[in-house]
């Protein structure tokens, strides 16, 4: 179905609403009650009418939500294709805040010890 159907969909929709409300009105002024009245054929048809208009309405919010979504994504990637991402900097030892790691002292251990056992 598509987008440019929403038009006609929402029309014949308000049209099954108003041959609804008049065959109501109309049985009701025969003096039916709730139950023969829900038991009309044109009630059920017309009811059905407006169920279908409103599942092919849905529908097209659907498809124009993923349209959307598909124009935005390919808007973005079309963005960073024309703009490249800047390149790091590494930061040099000066620059860097972080504290030079300890020296190991276990050559200093070995060699102390290797001594004594002598």
């Amino acid at each position: 179905m598509g987008l440019k159907a929403k038009v006609h969909v929402t029309n014949h929709k308000t049209t099954a609403e108003s041959w609804l409300a008049a065959r109501l009105d109309m049985l009701k002024t025969k003096g039916l009650d709730d139950a023969s009245i829900r038991k009309d054929s044109l009630i059920k048809k017309f009811k059905g009418a407006i169920y279908k208009a409103n599942h092919q309405l849905a529908t097209i919010a659907n498809q124009e939500k993923q349209n959307m979504e598909r124009a935005q994504t390919k808007a973005e990637k079309q963005a960073a294709k024309n703009n490249p991402p800047e390149m790091k900097v590494e930061p040099t030892k000066a620059e860097s805040k972080t504290k030079p790691k300890k020296e190991k002292k276990t050559k200093e251990k070995k060699e102390k010890a290797a001594p004594s056992e002598g």
